[in-house]
Order: C-alpha cells, then sequence, then structure tokens
C-alpha cells in the first residue's frame, strides 16, 4: 500500500513538471509567431511642404529649378560673318548663336530693305579678317540687355592671338572703330567700354582713316568748322523756330552721325528738331522707320 502511494505521487510530480514546460514553450511561442500577413499594413503618408514630420524634422520643400542666367563671359570660335558688327559663334557644346556687337555699327551689307551702304564691305571683309574661324571670348554687359529685338546676343567680343598666344586678346569692336570700318554706337544707355570706343573714333576721323578718308565715302567726309551758316540743302525742310530744343548741337549746323550723341534719345531729339523724317539731313535714320540712330 505504502508503495502504490509513492508511486501515485511521483506520477503527479511529473505531470506537474510537464504541464509546466508546456506552459513555458507556449508563451515563447506566443512572442516569436510571425505577423499575420493577410492583416493591411498602414503605410506612411507623405506630407504636405514645410510640414513637421513624425521625427520633429521639417520635411524638404519642393524647388522649382530658376533659368539660369547668362554668365558673364563664354568663349567660343567664330564659325561665319554676317556683316561688320555680326558673327556667329559655335560654343564648346556645339550651339550656334548669332552675336550682335555692342557699343559699334559698320555700315550695312545684308539688310535686304537697305542698299548696301557705303564702306560696308570693307567693314565685313576686315570683320571676317580678324575673326572668322578664331577663337573669341563674349563678355556680356547686362546694362545692355542680354538679347536685341532679333534675338541676337549682344556682347563685346575679344579675339584671341593666333600668331602669339600669350598676347592680349584683340577688342573686335574697337579694333574696327580705331581702323575706320565702323562708328561708334551708343543705342540707349551708357555701356562698358563707350569712352574708349568714342576715343577710337576721333582718332580714327583725325587720321581720316578708312570710312573717314575724303575720297571714301562722301557722305561722312569731315565737314571743316564754319561759323557761316550753311546753306539748306535741297528738299531740307526747315523746323519750326522755337521748338525746344536744346541739345549740344546745331541742327542746322556741320553733319552729326550716331557716334556723336550719348544716347537714342538725344539722337531723337536732334534728329526731329533738324526736320525729321521728311528730310533727314543728317542720315540718322537709315531704315526710314522714324527712329534715329537704331541698332540694326
Amino acid at each position: 500500500m505504502a508503495r502504490n502511494l509513492a508511486y501515485l505521487t511521483n506520477v503527479k510530480t511529473l505531470l506537474a513538471l510537464a504541464a509546466g514546460t508546456l506552459a513555458v514553450l507556449a508563451v515563447v511561442a506566443s512572442t516569436t509567431a510571425p505577423a499575420d500577413r493577410s492583416a493591411p499594413t498602414e503605410r506612411a503618408q507623405p506630407l504636405p511642404s514645410g510640414e513637421i514630420a513624425s521625427s520633429g524634422e521639417p520635411s524638404a520643400p519642393d524647388v522649382v529649378p530658376a533659368v539660369a542666367p547668362i554668365p558673364n563671359t563664354l568663349s567660343g570660335t567664330v564659325s561665319d560673318v554676317i556683316d561688320g558688327d555680326t558673327i556667329k559663334v559655335r560654343f564648346l557644346g556645339g550651339e550656334v548663336e548669332t552675336v550682335r556687337l555692342i557699343g559699334v555699327d559698320t555700315p550695312e551689307t545684308v539688310d535686304p530693305r537697305k542698299e548696301v551702304q557705303c564702306f560696308g564691305a570693307e567693314a565685313s571683309a576686315e570683320t571676317k579678317r580678324l575673326s572668322l574661324n578664331k577663337r573669341v571670348r563674349l563678355e556680356y554687359d547686362h546694362t545692355q540687355g542680354d538679347r536685341d529685338k532679333y534675338d541676337r546676343l549682344l556682347a563685346y567680343v575679344f579675339v584671341d592671338s593666333d600668331i602669339n598666344p600669350g598676347a592680349a586678346s584683340v577688342n573686335l569692336a574697337e579694333r574696327l572703330i580705331a581702323r575706320g570700318f565702323a562708328h561708334e554706337y551708343t543705342y540707349n544707355k551708357p555701356y562698358k567700354y563707350q569712352s574708349v570706343f568714342k576715343a577710337a573714333e576721333l582718332e580714327a576721323r583725325a587720321g581720316q582713316v578708312g570710312l573717314w578718308a575724303p575720297a571714301a565715302c562722301p557722305e561722312t567726309a569731315i565737314t571743316p568748322p564754319t561759323t557761316a551758316q550753311p546753306a539748306v540743302a535741297p528738299g531740307f525742310i526747315q523746323p519750326p523756330a522755337g521748338g525746344g530744343y536744346t541739345g549740344a548741337y546745331d541742327p542746322l549746323g556741320p553733319d552729326r552721325d550716331c557716334g556723336d550723341f550719348n544716347t537714342q534719345s538725344q539722337a531723337q531729339a536732334f534728329f526731329e528738331a533738324a526736320g525729321g523724317p521728311a528730310s533727314d539731313r543728317h542720315r540718322l535714320d537709315r531704315d526710314k522707320d522714324g527712329r534715329a540712330c537704331e541698332a540694326d
């Protein structure tokens, strides 16, 4: 009897130990079970720009890239010459732009609205000689605008020396003016090299070189200073007395050109005081549109 009771006690003890082990295993299994894949997962929703995320950091704002401005300088090679003051430049990326030189005006050769002007062919040939197929550096002047009304780039053009690589580059417009192939030209506002270009034209006039030579172009021949009032040219309309013009030059005096004026508005006032488009005694309105000294 005692032996049977001891046996039953041992069995109960083993069963209790087994039950405890199973309970522990059940707890462990419940903590390591994989997530129910059938349950939908919650996705994080994007926050509006600038709101604070759950981490406490602001989200990045939407950035719209700005259009890159034209740099101050750019290099390329002259691929073509349109006329004395207009060229085509091929840049390093292969793109080609038409470039109008700032501060200079050469006689017209290619405008279908106009006749080929005196010394225009010579000016074009000189620009080709100085720049065609040569490396150039374009310098922009944002006071003059980046492009003109024909969508041409506006720039000063400096030509690298192909004979002496260490030599300073040549300001193409200044060289054309100094050698008598072009006029200094101010469209509206003063520009960076205005005083340099004006001085170059004065020297060319004094030396009577290029288009300033007495026999080159009769319309640009230098008129000797005179105190006598010149005779009224045929077809010239006398401007009304007391017209209010207060400029530096006499509209009925010696011949003037666009290089004599600092701005287009000054030239326009002089042009109108001298009779306007009805006569254009000083030949300031080349395209006959009523605007004097307008860039071509």
